[in-house]
């Protein structure tokens, strides 16, 4: 499959929302992290109100951001809205340190998953997902967990097969949301077990 520059964008805008939790990690207290992505959620929900609701912002939206939405982004809220939804749920649930990790997770593993399931795999699993793309995503994601010194092994282990094994699920949740509250809710049961 050929990736045009808007799906390269896209992914590179993925990436960089990694900046994020790790500024999180480095700099600030979840306090401040909570009052930063809740910020970060009303300005979002509002543009994608307005992009529903008046026409003339919807025409300065697409004609800015159109071509970096997919399809069923159309008439529902985008990739970026429902990553900083997830993220305001992990902050308010999890640890700092989970909510740093399933993040990670997110935005390294699923952008791996995609690039590796569209440009080299050959086997189909589910719907369009591929096995490589998969296990792509469960490598990078367990890297990440064990670049994290507060992750123990196993925990990392599993959190990263957890956040593979939710961004293949054939379910109508974008995995930007579903990865980091999933894997994030699995991380932080392990935690009292």
């Amino acid at each position: 499959m050929k990736l045009n520059r808007y799906i390269w964008t896209r992914k590179a805008i993925h990436l960089m929302a990694s900046i994020l939790p790790v500024l999180y990690y480095h700099f600030f207290s979840r306090y401040q992290f909570f009052a930063i992505i809740l910020v970060l959620t009303i300005i979002a929900l509002l543009t994608e109100f307005l992009r529903f609701k008046n026409e003339k912002f919807a025409g300065v939206f697409y004609k800015v951001f159109g071509k970096l939405l997919w399809k069923n982004e159309s008439n529902a809220l985008s990739g970026s809205t429902t990553f900083i939804i997830g993220a305001l749920i992990a902050t308010v649930l999890f640890s700092k340190t989970i909510t740093v990790t399933v993040l990670l997770f997110l935005t390294f593993g699923d952008t791996i998953a995609y690039f590796v399931g569209n440009t080299v795999a050959r086997i189909k699993i589910v719907g369009e997902k591929t096995l490589e793309g998969v296990i792509a995503c469960f490598l990078m994601s367990f890297l990440i967990a064990l670049i994290i010194p507060e992750i123990s092994f196993w925990h990392g282990l599993l959190g990263a097969l957890v956040a593979s094994i939710v961004e293949i699920l054939p379910w109508r949740i974008d995995d930007n949301f579903s990865i980091p509250v999933i894997a994030g809710a699995f991380l932080q049961l392990l935690t009292y077990i």
